[in-house]
């Protein structure tokens, strides 16, 4: 949640010319609800949702592409058991600089700052579980961080 999955991503598929998808974009386009409106119906509402699509993505996918998962998609242990961790990047950003980027968004986890840093630091060991780490600090550009994406990609040959 304000990583930069979805900029990253999409930055890193068109450079390998592979397929891009954001989770979040899709369960809106196929329940035709926002995420805040799933959430109002409760976060277990919301996750189950998130499963079922991502499970019917990764069915439809045939070749190699970059899906920029939701914050919370991955700790899931239904999704840990389907999708290979060596297969999943952490797009590890310091907590101040998340802060910074969802201050003020309509993020239903991030409406509070204390919550969400309590969020950030109970999810963090799980994050950690996937199989590699892009780790972006403070300063580096959009550019900068998704040409060292790419070249994660290549080589761990995953595209």
């Amino acid at each position: 949640m304000g990583s930069g999955k979805t900029s990253l991503g999409r930055a890193a598929a068109a450079s390998l010319g592979t397929s891009f998808l954001d989770l979040d974009d899709e369960i809106e386009k196929r329940t035709g609800e926002s995420i805040r409106g799933l959430f109002a119906k409760g976060e277990t509402h919301f996750r189950v949702r998130e499963r079922e699509i991502l499970t019917r993505v990764l069915d439809a996918t045939s070749r190699p592409a970059i899906i920029a998962l939701g914050g919370g998609t991955w700790i899931q242990p239904e999704v840990q058991a389907r999708v290979p961790a060596s297969s999943v990047i952490f797009v590890d950003v310091p907590f101040e600089l998340l802060a910074s980027r969802v201050r003020n968004s309509a993020r239903p986890l991030a409406a509070d700052e204390q919550r969400f840093r309590e969020l950030y630091q109970t999810r963090l060991p799980l994050y950690r579980t996937a199989g590699t780490t892009l780790k972006i600090t403070q300063g580096e550009t959009p550019a900068e961080s998704a040409k060292r994406l790419v070249h994660l990609i290549q080589q761990l040959k995953l595209e």
